[in-house]
């Protein structure tokens, strides 16, 4: 990467913040960089086995959060070879498909010409030329601005419904039922008997019913999103533990927690975690 990238033909036509030379601690630094992105907009462009350039997106934040800018360098030795076209194509689908953009957009130095065509080729329309925009190499020059809009509009909200809203209702759907068949038929006695004992009133049918619905709803968004960083058993084991194991501990401390439906409730209550998650991480 530092040996393709030390080349001030390719430089010249990126941000000064890009370093030159570009040494070998600059190339482990910002892969390091982009080992954190969560998820990731910065990919490797490959070639024939063998590393050819970059390629990212930047999103946009606030009210631009759904554009995002791309930026890209290819290695001199495999100029030409319609290798940009082809990554500017692939990551333009993925910023479209996985991180749910609706435009992309770059700016490119008037005199970069390849740059321009290459963009072109993949799509994009030149939508304004930006006089005296930029200063490279103490030169002012004009900037011009390509832009490529997400033709599938439509598929956008069924896509954030299949990802997100999707699995959080199964994932609710299965801990309310979950949730009833195991205080309902297995667990029922233990609570009404403690209650019983502490001279309590357990809860009514529809207030009990609409707690645990509640519940299982937040339970399930918990899931949801530790799921986006964590792998499916941590997802499991975080989720767990932060739904039942200090349920029990805040329970158990006030007094309120009949301890011997401990040795139905703990293998159960695992059990919902884990296929909660499950769905999650599946259709999530």
């Amino acid at each position: 990467m530092a040996e393709l990238c030390n080349n001030k033909k390719i430089w010249d036509n990126l941000r000064d913040y890009i370093p030159f030379p570009y040494t070998e601690e600059n190339a482990v630094e910002f892969i390091k960089h982009c080992q954190k992105e969560s998820p990731q907009q910065t990919f490797a462009i490959e070639f024939n086995g063998e590393f050819a350039g970059s390629i990212g997106l930047v999103k946009q934040t606030d009210v631009y959060r759904l554009s995002a800018e791309i930026g890209y360098w290819l290695g001199e030795p495999f100029w030409g070879q319609g290798i940009a076209t082809g990554a500017v194509k692939l990551i333009a689908e993925y910023g479209f498909s996985q991180l749910g953009l609706i435009r992309i957009y770059s700016g490119v130095f008037d005199f970069n010409k390849a740059s321009q065509r290459v963009l072109e080729k993949a799509g994009f329309t030149l939508e304004c030329i930006v006089e005296k925009a930029v200063i490279k190499n103490e030169n002012v020059c004009d900037e011009y601005r390509y832009g490529l809009v997400n033709k599938n509009l439509k598929t956008i909200p069924m896509k954030t419904f299949k990802k997100t809203i999707l699995p959080i209702l199964l994932a609710t759907t299965w801990i309310s039922v979950s949730e009833f068949l195991r205080n309902e038929f297995l667990l029922k006695h233990f609570w009404t008997s403690h209650y019983e004992n502490m001279g309590l009133v357990f809860p009514s049918e529809p207030i009990n019913g609409a707690m645990w619905g509640v519940w299982s709803l937040c339970f399930a968004i918990a899931i949801f999103v530790i799921s986006k960083k964590f792998s499916l058993l941590q997802t499991t084991l975080l989720s767990w533990f932060v739904g039942f194991v200090l349920m029990w501990i805040s329970s158990g401390n006030m007094g309120v927690l009949p301890f011997g439906l401990l040795v139905y409730a703990i293998p159960l209550s695992f059990l919902e975690a884990f296929l909660a998650s499950y769905i999650v991480n599946k259709l999530g």
